[in-house]
């Protein structure tokens, strides 16, 4: 599966962070709420646009990859695997940690405006049951890091690649990309 997510694993995490997060991201959690419904309406005309000119629409790629952006990096942040507080921002910032990388797509069959966003709900059930279990094994991590200041490997490349499942869902899902991710 191409990854579409890379987070940078700290070495040493703050042993009091874990606490506090939920409350330090609510200014974020509104904001993306917000963030959600506009790009609902983003991806529903780009799926009319598609239908339409079998291309997905260029001016809307930033916006739908930002949005995405920001929301991965809530994520994140909210499952312990970064420290730094989150940027107000839908660019790539390399020195937060949080990668999203996706090529913008290019010509589309039509048909798959229609097919696409139907053919991902297993894979979205599957992606939606690993996320609830990564959140649990975050909340595990929290107490490791309350404790060690080391947030476990096992656990972080667990959450990571539950955030990937989720993205190529949502990518997919999306028309963003073409290829089913597995």
């Amino acid at each position: 599966m191409p990854r579409s997510l890379r987070i940078e694993r700290q070495e040493r995490y703050s042993r009091w962070l874990p606490l506090l997060k939920w409350l330090i991201a609510i200014p974020h959690m509104v904001v993306m709420l917000f963030l959600g419904l506009v790009k609902g309406v983003l991806v529903i005309v780009s799926l009319l646009w598609i239908l339409v000119t079998g291309r997905y629409p260029r001016f809307l790629f930033g916006p739908v990859e930002g949005i995405q952006r920001f929301n991965l990096r809530l994520h994140a942040y909210l499952m312990l695997t970064r420290d730094g507080y989150l940027p107000m921002s839908f660019r790539e910032r390399d020195e937060y940690g949080v990668h999203y990388d996706i090529a913008e797509p290019g010509r589309i069959a039509r048909w798959r405006a229609l097919v696409q966003p139907i053919t991902v709900l297993p894979l979205a059930i599957v992606a939606q049951l690993f996320m609830s279990l990564a959140w649990v094994v975050s909340t595990f991590a929290g107490v490791a890091i309350i404790f060690t200041g080391r947030y476990p490997q096992g656990m972080f490349d667990m959450v990571e690649r539950a955030l990937n499942w989720q993205v190529e869902a949502i990518n997919y899902g999306c028309c963003v990309t073409t290829r089913y991710p597995f």
